[in-house]
């Protein structure tokens, strides 16, 4: 098939962005012909040869603004292109050029609901209007030539609070973009990013984020005040200059040294390995790529009830490698007491992390063509 893969960014370092990269060498390992339309492409992406990338203009000083200007042009570009088999999405899409598939990584309406944003941050996200609107035209205007994939159960059911038919949304969760480290190779890595970040003696609790909106970093800071002992945040992730700036009002009111923000990393196979245990209390989720990531490096995490991983982890994970934690810094504080010596950080993984799925990207991609 000749597919044409929608989104305006391309790097390694978000979690949509690497979710992208990984369809692509699937899909390209199927043997499909792909070309991607992208408005920003960062110099460490490195596709197919066989692969076209195809750059869209884009007003890229303000997200809002390159959100628009690219729908606009990515809308008459691919008219000027023979059609393709199918078109991908993984941005909003309004006017479907042809048989479409859209990937709904979070569902912004109910991000709103979830978010618990102070005064006057709330009205002014209220007042916001064209995320929502987008979203909301994208799951109205012209269902029968769309199909939609759904990265959780969480995310499968607010999608269909817009009266999307059931038979219409298609469960794919988010893949690993790396092979966890194992043995030898998992210790050396391990000792050498403790060595780095200075916590050789120290329960390092990892946190990995792009933004900290609606993450509840605060909350893992203000739990540090219950907490006795060499506990070490450690933050890792490439935070915008909003996020710089939160971060740098939080540790304003952690006096201790206890938190420490590493920067990004790309590596992430050997970062994961460092940390005794992760964290992510975070107030909406739609999957929880981290997590998942983590969970996969046989690292044990801290989580809120909000995140949509849960629904599909299987039983006997939930039970040995996650706490679920309510939005408060005393019970996070617990959690954090108890890991200590509930989780010994054996590499002893379940034999498999997910229950079983009835689907994957190619039976997807085959049915959508075939309707």
């Amino acid at each position: 098939m000749r597919i044409a893969i929608i989104y305006p960014y391309l790097n390694s370092t978000g979690g949509v962005e690497k979710v992208v990269l990984q369809e692509i060498q699937e899909l390209y390992g199927l043997g499909h012909e792909l070309v991607i339309f992208a408005a920003e492409v960062h110099a460490d992406v490195a596709l197919p040869d066989d692969v076209r990338l195809c750059r869209v203009r884009a007003l890229t000083f303000n997200p809002l603004l390159l959100l628009f200007s690219f729908l606009v042009n990515v809308h008459f570009q691919l008219k000027r292109w023979q059609p393709f088999d199918l078109y991908h999405y993984h941005t909003f899409c309004l006017f479907p050029p042809g048989k479409t598939l859209i990937s709904f990584h979070s569902v912004h309406t109910a991000v709103l609901r979830a978010l618990k944003s102070p005064w006057p941050e709330r009205w002014i996200r209220k007042f916001y209007p064209i995320p929502i609107v987008l979203e909301y035209l994208t799951c109205k205007l012209f269902q029968n030539k769309k199909e939609f994939i759904a990265v959780s159960p969480k995310i499968a059911r607010e999608l269909q609070e817009f009266k999307i038919p059931p038979h219409k949304i298609h469960l794919l969760p988010n893949p690993l973009s790396f092979s966890p480290l194992i043995g030898k190779e998992r210790e050396k890595a391990r000792q050498k990013w403790r060595q780095k970040w200075k916590l050789e003696d120290k329960f390092a609790v990892g946190f990995v984020a792009n933004r900290l909106t609606g993450k509840g970093f605060e909350l893992v800071v203000q739990a540090l005040q219950y907490l006795e002992g060499d506990f070490q945040v450690v933050v890792v992730g490439n935070l915008t200059s909003r996020a710089q700036r939160q971060f740098q009002a939080l540790l304003k009111k952690e006096k201790t040294g206890r938190v420490q923000y590493v920067g990004c990393a790309s590596n992430m196979k050997e970062i994961y390995p460092a940390f005794d245990v992760l964290i992510s209390p975070s107030r909406y989720e739609s999957f929880g790529l981290a997590v998942y990531e983590a969970l996969a490096s046989a690292v044990p995490c801290i989580i809120s009830k909000h995140i949509g991983l849960l629904d599909l982890l299987c039983p006997e994970v939930i039970r040995d490698m996650v706490m679920v934690v309510e939005d408060s810094p005393k019970e996070i504080a617990k959690a954090l007491q108890r890991a200590q010596t509930s989780f010994c950080g054996s590499e002893n993984l379940p034999s498999r992390l997910l229950l079983s799925q009835e689907t994957d990207l190619k039976s997807i991609m085959a049915e959508v063509a075939r309707d």
